[in-house]
């Protein structure tokens, strides 16, 4: 995911800032990124932004990141190419997470806290993917007893 830059004034000191917007998605690949990094983020405690930088970073965002990429694998079902475009990794990147996260999962804790994210994430998704439309809410349909239902 790309940042892309703007210059800020600040209003304290009439300073040029550097202030960094994350570009829209541009596909329905990374929203989905979007959406699985930010949870997990979240989750480890740890900056968005940060499990899609080149370098590695602290221990703790090199394992959220590798849960990022478990879960966008395992879970949702992309492959690993596609995950690896995501956090600008190759695909044996993407094997090797998804093999250290498979390992730790014999651990309960990590687990079941992992089984709750894979949860909550496959919900976000197929509601960012197939939207509410107001377009459903106007189609109205009759009972075979006549009466009104949505």
């Amino acid at each position: 995911m790309r940042l892309q830059s703007e210059i800020a004034k600040s209003p304290h000191n009439g300073i040029l800032i550097k202030k960094r917007e994350p570009n829209p998605p541009r596909d329905s690949l990374q929203a989905v990124g979007w959406i699985t990094t930010a949870h997990v983020a979240l989750s480890f405690g740890v900056c968005p932004s940060a499990l899609v930088l080149t370098s590695r970073g602290m221990a703790k965002v090199a394992l959220a990141r590798q849960v990022a990429m478990y879960i966008l694998h395992v879970a949702l079902g992309y492959s690993h190419s596609n995950v690896g475009r995501v956090f600008g990794r190759d695909r044996t990147t993407v094997s090797h997470a998804c093999k250290v996260v498979e390992e730790m999962r014999d651990q309960y804790h990590f687990d079941s806290h992992l089984s709750a994210m894979e949860s909550q994430i496959q919900k976000s998704v197929s509601c960012a993917l197939f939207p509410f439309t107001t377009a459903n809410l106007s189609k109205k349909t009759v009972s075979k007893s006549g009466g009104r239902s949505s």
